[in-house]
């Protein structure tokens, strides 16, 4: 059973079939976990938020999956969750490793047996959502709008909003000016409302104040003298300033009230005064003056007001600009577009993203803006927003290849007709890259399980082949012509063996046998030679001292082959292959789906006729192939190999303009130790060893194998007898100089076991594992678990001794 098996077992109370077809599809992180916060099933979108694969999720703990400094405020949610409160959601800001400081909400749903609700949790499904940039934009508008209001609210005059036909808003000072309580009392009113029928010069307040909005609108400003009533009946006369502004894609017109009664009552009293001045102008003069004082005051305190006003203005058209500056931070392309699809406004990520300033963009409709196009696309969400009359997303690939999240939500009036469409376009070419890139991983795992149980069921057929014929052909002399038919035999076989270690490539078990080398040395090997074909010129080139890399050589000198072999098939004229190496550092600003750190960075360049573009995303499927010859593992190949090194290969290619593969390794800067080693001694000249193997016809080659090398050979079918039989001949006083154990003896004890035995028995004891299929970890990191040496099966005879002679040697030791 696979781990992927285990983990959907492990769910209780869930269909695992459909769990993980839901569940694996969700862009969200989920995972579940044990009434004891151990987790039991993680998605592949909770396996990239924490940067580690699904298997080593599963078993681990939920909390060692997150930073210390946020693990109380979840287990304080895990805790309050109960039968009757089954759902808890936080809002946690987390500093992950390679993606910064971001904001998280985080959903925790209790699961219950739903005939015994009492019976206690079962298991907690985790449920993990990125709400950064909704944060960054809902802080970035609060600023804003409470900036907005401090200015609406602090000035002495009263302000009123007007649509084209209500008040729809007003500060505290026009509350108390017309003598409401509350703006509920007064926003939705017509502005006729708070007038008298008619006004002193006799015109009907009704048509006077559309008159004046008109102006408003076509002038921009309006100012002039009103008769108004506070809500009590009492008639007050006002200055009064009318100026338009743009709210939503709606003009909306500030209405700014000063009560000027006073100055009135003064300019009156002054008009009676001059018609009697002739009958008294002895007994007013004194209170001629005071009221010539009087007006100079007022008109004092009237200049002092449109200075406070002019300032007033300054400081809106400051917060318009503020407004203006947090939008225009915000990352994502934000648009606001007409019910044609014109675009009347654009922040500066949408105005640099369509190569425009925001001016010019208002004369052109969106999809002539991004796509080049004469009309809407077929699947438009902002075209279906302004259809349906709801939020509606989509995908877009854009012209430079570019991917794009769209999201279009409608804009309505007061009366819910749809006035235009906000879009917002996100760039989510990174997160495809990621899905591609687990989407061929998947594919070649899935493949991996079938190859490997061919290949194990192969080798064990290939090592009976090839240990016979290398034993044939010692027993006949070269010039024989049976000698010439087993030799092919014997390269057919071996033929047959690099098949197999292909197949082997794709399961778990052609995990790479790591060491570490020196990278300068390592690909001046492999690149000494270019391709042997006539036209083809090949150069190699470095930058300066590369870092060290840990790679298995064989398999990494068959991804190179592969890619070398595509490349010359690009090119049948002839052409040139360049490839350049050096050390590359990646950070967190790169989009290469590899964790940020040391890498070694390979690039191999042809000019053949490159890769159409609705190939380019199939190259790395098994078996596609646009070749008459081949059948389409190499890339597949290369590609599962460099991903098990932890690295990762990028294509790029043009067709006609050839093709270039870069792959990414991970490095170490600094250079190991040399080591030396000591005097090599050679095995007893008589040695005995100890076979055990299940399949009776591989004893019976590898007996005669060991015997014509000159060994003492003792055969044993599983673990028990071989211990058995190694204990006998210690007390003989003959103990094995080796021990060669099969890794799998179905029902039987196997090598592992075997192992600890002969370990408590004699812990000198050198032994050898034996294997045909390296899916076990054992087989990868044999010298962990104490065997001395390993060797694959099939096996040749002289194989067989080489690896016989370095067990019985003594070993490398550090300068």
């Amino acid at each position: 059973m696979t781990p992927e098996e285990k983990n959907n077992k492990a769910i209780p109370g869930v269909d695992s079939d459909l769990f993980k077809e839901i569940v694996d599809g969700l862009s969200e992180s989920i995972c579940v976990l044990t009434p004891e916060g151990t987790i039991i099933y993680a998605n592949p979108a909770f396996s990239l938020f924490c940067g580690r694969s699904a298997e080593t999720l599963h078993g681990d703990t939920f909390m060692a999956c997150i930073p210390l400094e946020s693990r109380n405020s979840l287990q304080e949610c895990i805790d309050s969750l109960s039968c009757r409160d089954p759902f808890q959601k936080v809002e946690i800001r987390l500093s992950i490793p390679g993606k910064g400081s971001r904001w998280y909400e985080w959903y925790l749903h209790a699961l219950f047996d739903r005939f015994e609700p009492n019976s206690g949790i079962r298991g907690v499904i985790s449920s993990i959502k990125d709400i950064t940039s909704m944060k960054n934009t809902e802080e970035g508008l609060i600023e804003a709008l409470e900036k907005y209001s401090a200015l609406f609210e602090s000035s002495n005059d009263a302000i009123l909003v007007l649509d084209a036909t209500r008040i729809v808003d007003c500060n505290s000072a026009a509350l108390r000016t017309f003598g409401y309580g509350h703006k509920v009392e007064i926003i939705g009113k017509e502005y006729s409302d708070l007038s008298p029928v008619l006004q002193e010069a006799g015109l009907k307040s009704l048509e006077a104040i559309h008159t004046h909005m008109e102006n408003a609108l076509s002038n921009t400003k309006v100012n002039f003298q009103w008769s108004f009533r506070r809500l009590s009946g009492e008639p007050f006369y006002a200055d009064v300033v009318l100026s338009p502004f743009q709210f939503e894609g709606s003009t909306l017109i500030t209405a700014i009230v000063r009560d000027i009664s006073a100055q009135k009552r003064s300019e009156q009293a002054l008009h009676k005064a001059y018609e009697k001045l002739d009958e008294t102008v002895r007994e007013k003069t004194s209170a001629l003056r005071d009221t010539n004082r009087q007006l100079k005051n007022e008109i004092r305190k009237k200049t002092a007001i449109e200075t406070e006003l002019k300032h007033s203005r300054g400081l809106y058209r400051q917060m318009a600009e503020e407004l203006r500056v947090v939008l225009d931070g915000i990352t994502d392309n934000i648009m606001l577009l007409d019910t044609n699809l014109n675009i009347t406004w654009a922040n500066a990520s949408a105005s640099h993203s369509i190569a425009e300033g925001s001016n010019e963009s208002k004369t052109r409709r969106c999809y002539e803006s991004w796509l080049k196009r004469t009309g809407p696309c077929v699947d438009c969400p902002v075209k279906r927003a302004l259809e349906t009359g709801s939020m509606q997303e989509t995908s877009q690939t854009a012209p430079d290849g570019t991917v794009w999240e769209i999201r279009g939500y409608p804009l309505k009036d007061e009366r819910g007709k749809i006035r235009g469409v906000i879009e917002i376009r996100r760039n989510i070419t990174e997160k495809k890259s990621y899905e591609e890139h687990l989407h061929i991983l998947h594919k070649l795992e899935s493949l991996g399980v079938l190859a490997g149980g061919i290949a194990h069921d192969f080798n064990n057929l290939l090592t009976v082949m090839l240990g016979n014929v290398s034993v044939a052909k010692m027993l006949v002399s070269t010039t024989d012509r049976v000698y010439k038919r087993l030799d092919d035999i014997e390269k057919a076989s071996l033929r047959a063996k690099d098949l197999a270690a292909k197949l082997v490539t794709f399961s778990r078990g052609g995990a790479p046998a790591k060491k570490r080398v020196d990278a300068n040395s390592f690909l001046r090997d492999i690149f000494s030679h270019g391709p042997a074909k006539p036209g083809i010129r090949f150069t190699y080139e470095s930058s300066g001292e590369l870092w060290d890399i840990e790679v298995d050589p064989s398999q990494m000198s068959q991804v190179f082959e592969n890619i070398l072999a595509n490349a010359v098939q690009a090119m049948p004229e002839g052409g040139t292959i360049r490839v350049d190496a050096g050390n590359f550092t990646l950070d967190e600003f790169q989009r290469i789906p590899l964790d940020k750190g040391d890498y070694l960075a390979i690039s191999l360049t042809d000019t053949g006729e490159g890769i159409e573009k609705r190939n380019l995303s199939k190259i790395f499927d098994p078996f596609f192939t646009t070749r008459d010859q081949g059948v389409g593992l190499g890339l597949a190949i290369a590609y599962s190999i460099v991903q098990r090194h932890g690295g990762y290969i990028q294509v790029s290619s043009k067709p006609g303009k050839g093709t270039t593969v870069t792959m990414y390794l991970p490095a170490i800067r600094e250079k190991a130790a040399a080591l030396k080693a000591t005097e090599e001694d050679s095995p007893p000249s008589r040695a005995s060893i100890l076979f055990m193997d299940d399949e009776k016809f591989i004893r019976d080659l590898t007996e005669g194998l060991l015997t014509h090398l000159g060994f003492e050979v003792t055969v044993a079918v599983d673990g028990q007898e071989a211990i058995r039989k190694y204990r006998a001949s210690r007390r003989a006083g003959r103990p094995f100089d080796a021990v060669i154990l099969d890794l799998v003896v179905p029902g039987g004890m196997g090598a592992l076991e075997c192992l600890k035995e002969l370990k408590i028995m004699d812990p000198s004891v050198r032994v050898i594992l034996s294997s045909g299929h390296t899916a076990d970890p054992v087989m990868r990191d044999y010298r962990k678990y104490g065997f001395d040496d390993t060797i694959m099966k099939p096996y040749r005879l002289d194989e067989l001794k080489t690896v016989l002679r370095r067990t019985m040697k003594p070993p490398m030791a550090p300068e």
